[in-house]
Formats: structure tokens, sequence, C-alpha cells
């Protein structure tokens, strides 16, 4: 810097009224506004947090506590976002936006699972502005949480009152939701299961032995969590019921979700019937993982609920052996769909959860099993005597939990690249191959020639691979492409046979073979084929421009498949 620049800076610095960090501030503000107003909240919530730091008097240091906490709220970092919310309130008071941060706080708190928190605050929102277009809101979100917090009967006063007092409620719905959970009329059979099932699957009799299996499913459960988890569960307060899918597209399998009975709560089991049916080994495994969260929850109560996803969904696949299941049906997935199976990886506390995290959560304790033998034992039984989650992991890791998580996240990686190896190329390769073959007679060709027999070589060296439904599944399309339709078919049925636990392309595998039957101009066997699709699998994307062409297949008995 030149000596004019110095003595220059040195007589602005002098000057009354002249702050060298007003430009920094606006800028640094402008870019934390550019990336909220373009949604990119992980890097608005960073800036904000940085920005109110550094300048603490700036004239919108209030907004940019706003920006910070909706932008940690979007972004699913809720203590972050709840610091900036209350420093908000508390040092910005009567900034424009303090109305929508207390409403917004109660969010967070609702979702960080902070529901004492969540309570308090509403009810003084309450009591300080009574008239707030928020009110109706806040009362919801009392009743709700003391509902999750198992407080049976003072959720169902606030809830009844709620529906009396605003019967044309958007939350009305939600309130109806869970009054139907509170002490429900439920008819149960000795095994627990729900009574009343009158569906598609009625006469069904893969339905009928997957009802007499359940018990015997349940009692080798407390086998399998004992031997995989090393505490011995002796039971759990839980109902069974089954329910079709029918045109539901979401990816749940099943569920489970606390209800109460007498004010006591119980975990209801909820199978979809679809899933059930068409596969006996996927039915017991869900079990098995159900029965580890319901039994968790009843030995630890809420505090099983406050556990994160990555430990309550990474010992219940661990317990249930699901891993060598999962691996292949969630990085297959992503690869059917043309993604890179890698970037669901995204970290082992990544805070947006969803299925697909379920490979790492099971991955972390495989890695602390290798880590020191005996440790998931060790880890589950101190954990549900009432250790922090945390400090168990990083202790019996020997790392601190920061450094713990991430060399659990670089293991997932290593098992994925491990799994997939060289094989990985080699089906891509070809995969883009086919992708480009010409049209018409010269594709047709090039599958004979070349695609079908390198599909076929590869599946011969890599039958088990987690590529290896993807690789049937293609091999299945090049033949009936190529006209050889009762060998797509085999391909296809291969596909449903032995991939429903590795795989979620059976629905896909099912639409070809009765697409292989209209190619062969056998109508009759489409027709009944697709009814088949129609029935075991109502959920898939096929469905919707299917449902008004063909009729839904009968049940399945012991003379045949169904009409």
């Amino acid at each position: 810097m030149s000596v004019h620049r110095i003595l220059l800076t040195l007589i602005l610095v002098c000057m009354p009224g002249v702050s060298l960090f007003a430009a920094d501030a606006d800028t640094d503000y402008k870019s934390l506004l550019d990336d909220f107003t373009n949604k990119r909240y992980a890097e608005a919530l960073e800036k904000a947090e940085k920005f109110v730091a550094a300048y603490p008097e700036f004239k919108h240091t209030g907004a940019a506590y706003y920006m910070g906490g909706n932008a940690g709220l979007n972004a699913h970092e809720y203590d972050r976002a709840e610091r900036l919310y209350r420093d908000m309130l508390e040092k910005h008071a009567d900034n424009r936006h303090a109305a929508k941060a207390r409403n917004e706080l109660a969010t967070v708190l609702n979702s960080a699972r902070k529901l004492e928190a969540c309570i308090e605050l509403c009810e003084a929102n309450l009591k300080g502005d009574p008239e707030s277009s928020y009110a109706e809101r806040w009362k919801f979100l009392i009743a709700q949480s003391r509902y999750r917090l198992w407080q049976f009967e003072d959720a169902e006063k606030d809830l009844k009152d709620f529906s009396k007092k605003y019967p044309e409620s958007s939350y009305i719905n939600s309130i109806k939701f869970y009054l139907d959970r509170i002490n429900p009329e439920l008819k149960l059979d000795a095994n627990g299961i729900v009574e009343g099932y009158d569906g598609k699957y009625v006469e069904d009799v893969r339905f009928q032995k997957a009802l007499k299996d359940l018990p015997g499913f349940v009692k080798e459960a407390w086998k399998v969590l004992q031997q995989t988890l090393g505490v011995q569960l002796k039971g759990a307060q839980v109902v069974f019921e089954f329910r079709d899918k029918g045109f539901n597209r979401d990816n749940n399998r099943a569920i489970t979700e606390t209800i109460c009975v007498d004010y006591k709560p119980y975990t209801r089991m909820v199978f979809y019937t679809e899933h059930i049916v068409v596969s006996e080994p996927d039915f017991r495994s869900r079990v098995i993982h159900e029965l580890k969260h319901a039994a968790f929850r009843d030995v630890m109560g809420q505090g099983y609920l406050n556990l994160p996803s990555w430990v309550r969904e990474g010992l219940a696949v661990y317990g249930a052996q699901q891993f060598d299941d999962r691996l292949p049906a969630i990085v297959g997935g992503a690869t059917f769909s043309g993604k890179e199976p890698r970037s669901l990886l995204d970290g082992i506390d990544d805070p947006d959860h969803d299925t697909n995290d379920y490979l790492e959560d099971a991955a972390a304790f495989y890695w602390l099993e290798s880590v020191k033998k005996g440790a998931v034992h060790e880890y589950c039984k101190r954990l549900i005597a009432g250790e922090h989650f945390e400090k168990l992991f990083s202790e019996l890791s020997g790392k601190p939990i920061r450094e713990a998580l991430d060399t659990a996240a670089e293991f997932a990686h290593e098992l994925v690249n491990e799994r997939m190896g060289d094989a990985e190329k080699d089906f891509l390769k070809l995969r883009t191959a086919d992708y480009k073959k010409p049209r018409g007679e010269l594709g047709v060709k090039w599958l004979k020639d070349t695609g079908i027999p390198q599909y076929e070589a590869w599946l011969k060296a890599n039958p088990d691979h987690p590529l290896a439904p993807n690789c049937r599944y293609r091999l299945g399309k090049a033949l009936i492409y190529a006209g050889r339709f009762e060998d797509g078919r085999t391909s296809m049925k291969q596909v449903i046979e032995l991939d429903q636990l590795r795989s979620s392309i059976c629905d896909d595998a099912q639409y070809w073979i009765a697409q292989s039957y209209l190619r062969e101009g056998e109508n009759e066997s489409a027709e009944r084929e697709f009814g088949i699709l129609l029935r075991d699998y109502s959920w898939s994307g096929y469905v919707k421009d299917l449902k008004d062409k063909y009729a839904v297949a009968g049940p399945v008995t012991e003379e045949g498949a169904g009409k």
C-alpha cells in the first residue's frame, strides 16, 4: 500500500460517521440475500452465522438473523436455526420478521423433537399475542406435541377442543389422524393381528400363508436380534395390521406408528399386502426390522424416539441382517435411474435423511464392529441402559465423534466400491452401448450379435453382483426386442423370483413380461400379465396408464394364479 493510500485510510478512520466496514457489510449482506432468495440454504445459513457475528450493529442484522434461521429450518439444521431465531428474538424483537420468527421457531422445535420446548414456546406465543394469525397453528402444535410425548389424555382433550373451535381448519385432517389413534377400536386375534382385513388378497393363498407365518417370524425375530445386537428383547407392546397399498406410490413397504391403547403407547405395524405376497423373505426381514424398533422403543421410551435416524435405522438394518440386500437395492436403484450411486453416500449424520441413507446407517455399525469386536453388542446394551449415543460411539471406536462418523462414512464408500468392483464399469459400458445402438433392424442385429452375448457373459461372471438385477432386466429387454420372447420372459421372471429383496425393479420386469406378449400378438396372455401387474404392483408408475384398459387379476388360489 502506498503512503498516500495509508494517509487516506487514516483520514477516513478519523472522520466521524464513516465506517470501513459499511461497504463490506453491504457486499456480504447482498451475497447472503442472493443465496437465501435462490434457496441455497446451506450457503445462506453459513453466511448468516458469519454475518451476525461480524456486523452486530448493521442496519440489516435483524433480517440476517431471520434469513439464517429460515435457511437452517429448510436445511434441516435445527440446532443452528434455533440459535439464530432465539438470538433474533432477544436482540431484534422489534424487527418486522419477528412474528414469523416466533412461528418458525416453533416449527424448528417440533421438527427437532424438542417437544416440551415447542409446547412452552407456543403457550408463550399465545399468551403474548392471542389474536395472532398463527394462533390456530400454535394450538395445533401443542396438541400434536402432547400426543408425540405420549401425554395421550391431555392430547385428546386439546385435539377435541381444537376440532370444536376450528372445524374448518386446514389442520382438521391432522387432528382426526391423531384422534383416530387414541384408543382405537381394535379386534385382535391371539397373535396380536388386527382382524377384519377385507382387501383384494383375502382369498389369496400367498396372503393366507403370510398370516400363518407371522407368529413364527416374530418368535424368530427375538432370537435374531439377540444374536446380532446382543440384547435380550422379550417382546413389545405391538399390534399388526395388513392393508392394501393400492395406487399409493410412496416407497414404504411397511410402516410403524405409535397409537395408544388405554392411554398407553403401543406400536402398530402396518404391512402393505402387495409387498408381502410377492416375497416371503422380504416379509420376514421386515418383521425383524420393525420389531427391533418396537422393542427398543418399549425399553427406552421417548429416549428411543429422540435418537437420530442413523442410530435407529442403522441398528435395525444391522440387527435384521438386511445390509447385503439393502446395498444392491439402493445402489442398483440409483444405477437403474441413471444416477451415480455414490452420490447417495452423503455422510452418516446427514440431516436430510431418507431410506437411501439406510446403507450408510448400517455401515456405521459394521465399521464400529470392525474396529472392536463385540462393540455393537456393548453399544446396544449401554444404549438401552441410558448412555448417550454419541459418547458411546466415540468411546467404542476410540475416536472423537466427528472423526468416527467421517471414518465410518469412508468405510461405507469402501464397501460400495468393493462390492461394485471393475464389473460395474463393464456393465455401464455395455449399457451405454445399448442406449447408443442404431434404431430398427441394425439395432436388433447389434442386440443379437453383441448386446445379448455380452449381457449373458457379464451375468455368468457376476451372478451375485449388486447390478445383477439390472443386468437380468437389460438382458430380458434385449431378448424381447430381438424377438426371443420366451427367453426374454424367462429373464424377467428371474428378476421377480430372485431380486425382490435386492432391487426395486420387479414391477418393471412384470410390465415387460406383459409387453412381450403384446409384441408377440398374444393379447390374452398380455391381459393376464397386465392384470397381475395391476394386482401385485398397483403402486407402480406403469399403472396410471393401464388401470382403465385392463382388469385386475383375481387372487392366487390353489388352482392357479387368478384371473
